[in-house]
Order: structure tokens, then sequence, then C-alpha cells
């Protein structure tokens, strides 16, 4: 039976909790404590021998009329948060309710405190543009706004993350493309509006392209060409100019490691041949490659580092790195992926354990062309909230 409240009590605690909605959240977070302090005696009495009179004096010293008083002032929050506190704060509190209103008053309260907080943040003006293409990029740094992938709105309150839809295809691809072009500026420094000019001037001279053919490239393919024509930074950094003082060290001249020597010089191996590539000694076993678990056929190319690992398999880090993890959710990555590995939910040959771990070395490798590590992938692409969270099963 829900009580009367036919008389407004005088506000009490005025200097605790002033006559202000602030004051008045304040106080019904004050009574949701009280109620929860009471109901844990009543719930502890027969165990702790509290006399009845002593619970039933902690449930009436509640303030209870003065709540729903405070709770009716708060006009300026939503309606429906603010009628779901004052339905609960509507019932007589007794001994025999007390629990049961604890257990509806505490989310009630706790949603108040959250639309309070959303109401004291002042609207600001919407500053993302979503992008997709290379022109929608250069409108978002030109025009001084935030390039998303996606519409960045906050949910309803309340509204769960399995609502929320995982990121398309397309959204992770842009995605990707907007962290490379984040990172690609700040390498280039400078004025950031002049560098993605000067970005796409390159693009449109050596593509031969005009300049809106170029705006509607896709993003990807934009930042790829135009890490690629960064000098210093693309692909064309990686490779010896004339003149360099890099030579091709023939397979003479390049001692062989330790390991190697060692199996040389106890049996020569016909199906291991060895090819230089830069100042390192690969050797590779014809005509399959070993497996993940297989240790008697990998051979360390560094005597300060731990085997190597097979063709394909990385630490969690580069992992991460490869599959376009976000950066906020890079952790919670490498995490699940333990987990995974730990109840055996991964296969043999998705994961690999060095048999000596040199110091900071990773202590498992994962097979990045695994559909299960590709499919769990999927999940954390997308920054917090934007995406379905993924679940512990």
């Amino acid at each position: 039976m829900k009580q009367a409240n036919s008389s407004t009590p005088k506000l009490s605690r005025l200097r605790e909790f002033p006559n202000t909605p602030g004051g008045h959240v304040g106080f019904l977070e004050s009574t949701r404590d009280l109620v929860y302090k009471a109901t844990a005696m009543k719930l502890g009495q027969v165990a702790l021998r509290i006399p009845d009179d002593v619970v039933k004096e902690a449930v009436t010293t509640i303030p209870w009329k003065e709540a729903y008083a405070r709770a009716s002032c708060l006009a300026d929050l939503p309606e429906k948060v603010r009628n779901r506190v004052t339905d609960v704060l509507a019932w007589d509190l007794t001994v025999g309710t007390v629990d049961q209103i604890s257990e509806l008053l505490r989310p009630a309260v706790f949603d108040l405190r959250d639309a309070y907080q959303r109401h004291l943040q002042p609207e600001r003006k919407d500053n993302f543009h979503i992008v997709r293409t290379a022109g929608d990029y250069i409108h978002a740094v030109k025009n001084g706004k935030v390039p998303v992938a996606r519409d960045p709105k906050a949910p309803a309150l309340n509204a769960s993350a399995a609502s929320m839809a995982a990121p398309g295809v397309e959204e992770s691809i842009a995605l990707a493309a907007i962290d490379q072009m984040h990172a690609l500026l700040l390498v280039l420094g400078g004025d950031r509006e002049q560098t993605i000019e000067v970005l796409a001037a390159r693009v449109q001279l050596h593509s031969d392209m005009a300049y809106n053919e170029v705006c509607r490239m896709p993003l990807a393919g934009f930042a790829s060409r135009a890490l690629e024509l960064s000098p210093g930074i693309g692909a064309n950094a990686r490779q010896p100019q004339n003149g360099s003082s890099d030579q091709t060290v023939s397979s003479e001249e390049m001692p062989l490691p330790e390991v190697g020597r060692q199996q040389q010089a106890d049996q020569p191996n016909e199906n291991v041949l060895p090819s230089i590539e830069g100042n390192h000694v690969q050797v590779a076993e014809q005509p399959k490659s070993p497996s993940p678990h297989d240790q008697s056929t990998l051979i360390s190319t560094d005597l300060n580092e731990a085997p190597v690992a097979p063709t394909g398999f990385l630490g969690a880090t580069a992992l991460s790195q490869s599959l376009k993890i976000h950066p906020t959710r890079c952790k919670a990555f490498k995490r699940k992926l333990g987990r995974m590995r730990e109840a055996k939910k991964l296969l043999d040959d998705d994961w690999w354990e060095p048999s000596e771990r040199k110091h900071r070395a990773p202590a498992y490798f994962y097979n990045s062309a695994s559909r299960h590590i590709q499919h769990l992938a999927e999940k954390y692409v997308g920054p917090p909230g934007l995406e379905t969270l993924p679940t512990d099963e």
C-alpha cells in the first residue's frame, strides 16, 4: 500500500543538502543509504541478536516524506527517471517493506544521479563529421571537425549495449583509415590544413587525377597512396637508395649463427636451405613448413633472440596492431585472447609457445590467419560504446 503525501514537510539538513537540484539528489542518495543500512540490520537481526525495537527505530527515523518532497522538486530532470524514484518513495516504509524498497530504490537513485550529471553538461555544438572519402576527411580537417566513422551521439539513457549494432565492414575500414591519416599528419607535423592539402596535391599529381577525383577516392585508398608518397615514411623509405652504404652480403662472408653452425657440424640437413636477406640468415625447411608446436625444425637467427616464431604468428601486441584493434581496447582483446587459450577454445594451430623465452619477449604467439582469432578481433575494432561488447562465454 502506498502512502498519502498530503502535507509537504519542512526541509531539513539544508546546510548539507541545500534547496537546489544538486542538494535534492544528494539527500536522496543519503536516504538510499539509510534504507540500505536498515535492510542490512533487519536481515542480520537473528544472527547478530538485534532487538526488534532497534530495527524499528532504524526504519522510522528515515526522512521518508522529505525524500518524496525533494524528489518532486526535480522538475528539470527527465520525467521518466524522476517518476521512477517518486513511485518507490510513495510506498509505506515499514520493517516489512524496507528490504523490497531498498532493492527498488538503489537503481532508481543511481539513474537519477546519472540524469542530473548529464543535465549539468552544457549543450555543445556537434563537432563530428562522418567520413568515407578523402574529400570528407579534408573537409573535416579544414573546418576543425573530428572525423569519425559513424555518428558518435550518446545512446538513450539505460540503452543496453546489445541494442547497439557492431560496426560493419565499411565502418571498420573507415576507422582504420582515419587512424592511419591521424598518424600520418602527426608525423609530418606543421599546420594540419596545409599538410592535408599538400598530401592531396601529391596524390593528384602522381596519379594523374583531377582534384575532384581525388576527393572521391575512398579514404583507405587515399591514406595508402599518401603514405607511399610521403618522403621518409612510405615504402620508398625502406628501399636502399643509390650510393647507400647498405651492401649485399654473400653467404660466404656472412657467418652462420651458433645454432646453425652446431647443426652443420652435427649433421648436414639437405632440406634446410639458407637464404640471405639484409644482414640476417634465414633458414627455411622444404618442402613443407614446420608446425608451430614442432620445436625441432625452428632455428634461431639471432644470438640475442628467442627461437623465431613460425610465419604468420605474432605476439599479442603485434597481433592487435595487425588486426586493427582499437587502441583503447587492446588490453581487453589480449586478456580475452589469453582466456580463450587457457580454456582451450583455440586450436593447436592457432597459437605457439616458444621453448625458451628471452627477456621482454612475448610468451605466446598467435596465428593472425586463424578464423577464431579474426572472429574475436571483429568485436574489438571499434571504440567502446559503439559496438556490441564481447562476452566472456
